[in-house]
């Protein structure tokens, strides 16, 4: 029975020594997870919050909205919508207007109207009669693609030399717009 009592406290005692080195090594498991926890948040996810909290400068307007804007209207336009698949082509009738920042813009654009009128014929003719029936995506698109163009066109004819601010079309807007089947 004595040897039973000594067997039995070596076993505790034997439990007891690989309990006690069983929570050491789970303490540094823990103790590395977190540390490794924190590395990553320190290095890959604080910098990227760090970059929105700080505040940026204000940056300048691309378009700024001009004190005295300058209209130019171009004419009344009819274009021939593409063809649907299995549809019949439409007939677009449209009026577009350029805001211009200044007088030498709208002078520019009424200079070299012909080829200010090709690439507004040319945004339109290129829809189908499907993509005009929302008209309202249908307009904001165009203009978008309209304004964007221009002024493109405006920076390839504005001359080396020019000092004076950018010429460009701050905005542009249909003054009219009307899809119908063809005839």
């Amino acid at each position: 029975m004595a040897e039973e009592n000594e067997k039995n406290e070596e076993e505790e005692g034997g439990k007891k020594k690989g309990g006690k080195l069983g929570l050491i090594i789970m303490l540094v498991a823990i103790l590395l997870a977190a540390g490794g926890g924190f590395a990553v948040y320190k290095m890959v996810i604080a910098p990227k919050f760090a970059d929105e909290e700080m505040p940026a400068e204000p940056e300048e307007p691309t378009n700024p909205i001009p004190l005295n804007p300058i209209n130019y209207e171009f004419a009344m336009s009819t274009v021939n919508l593409m063809r649907d698949s299995d549809g019949e082509s439409g007939i677009l009738l449209y009026q577009v207007s350029f805001e211009c920042n200044d007088d030498l813009t709208q002078t520019t654009v009424d200079n070299y109207k012909p080829r200010f009128v090709n690439m507004i014929n040319k945004l339109h003719a290129s829809r189908t009669r499907d993509e005009v029936d929302d008209i309202l995506q249908f307009q904001l698109s165009v203009q978008r693609q309209m304004k964007q163009r221009a002024n493109d066109m405006l920076k390839e004819l504005t001359p080396q030399d020019y000092e004076g601010p950018p010429m460009m079309v701050t905005g542009v807007y249909h003054i009219s717009c009307m899809a119908t089947d063809a005839p």
